[in-house]
């Protein structure tokens, strides 16, 4: 329930994560909006596009510095870009 993958392709996005995240289920064109509802206000509309392009976003509830930080090293070590708290 602390992570959520979106993808244009919703079957893939399933097939990847059985998440419940926050943003599970939200399509592409209303992904900008959501974002911005989690404080991402500066580069929303560029997540957006890159989920349109092809990219994967990988949003994960984090909880304590430590937690935070594990996660950032997980999506580092996946090749991860654009790594943001919120």
């Amino acid at each position: 329930s602390n992570i959520s993958v979106v993808m244009s392709n919703k079957e893939q996005a399933k097939a990847i994560s059985d998440s419940s995240g926050v943003l599970t289920g939200t399509p592409v064109e209303g992904l900008a909006e959501a974002l911005v509802k989690l404080g991402l206000k500066k580069d929303a509309l560029k997540y957006q596009d890159m989920v349109k392009k092809g990219g994967v976003l990988v949003v994960v509830s984090a909880e304590g510095k430590d937690e935070e930080e594990a996660v950032k090293e997980i999506l580092r070590d996946q090749k991860g870009r654009l790594i943001k708290k919120i």
